[in-house]
């Protein structure tokens, strides 16, 4: 939606989430070598702020194709190597005979914002002007 809002035609919206499926890929693989030298919780912690540095710096000025892709990648790859690199982290920390609870409970911890995140960003998204008021309304979702 955000990509057609901006002009995109829905093929080229539907490669840049190709793109960020592909770099999620290479995120998982690389984010698990640096983790070979880095250790696991570095590693992690390298994560989020890519991640974070991606979404503060990169998507506010995501308002034409190229930066978009830059956005896709960069938060692809944060984001792939945010999910490879929890289990190892949490498997770091927690004895082995409760690996399975803990990982339960973050994954759980997960579910509101997977629950609500969707719905939350419609309300915002509607709220300011709807996905054919280009991408302003897109800022506060």
């Amino acid at each position: 939606m955000y990509g057609t809002s901006m002009g995109l035609s829905a093929s080229s919206a539907a490669g840049l989430v190709a793109g960020f499926n592909l770099s999620s890929a290479v995120g998982r693989i690389s984010f698990g070598q640096v983790a070979d030298k880095l250790g696991p919780i570095n590693s992690l912690i390298l994560a989020l702020a890519w991640n974070a540095i991606s979404l503060l710096v990169i998507w506010p000025v995501s308002t034409s194709l190229a930066p978009l892709i830059v956005f896709v990648v960069s938060n692809g790859m944060a984001n792939g190597g945010f999910f490879a690199l929890m289990p190892t982290v949490v498997g770091s920390i927690t004895e082995s005979s409760k690996l399975a609870s803990a990982m339960g409970m973050i994954v759980t911890g997960w579910a509101g914002g997977y629950l609500m995140g969707a719905p939350i960003a419609g309300y915002l998204l509607e709220a300011f002007g709807g996905e054919n008021s280009g991408l302003k309304p897109y800022r506060p979702a």
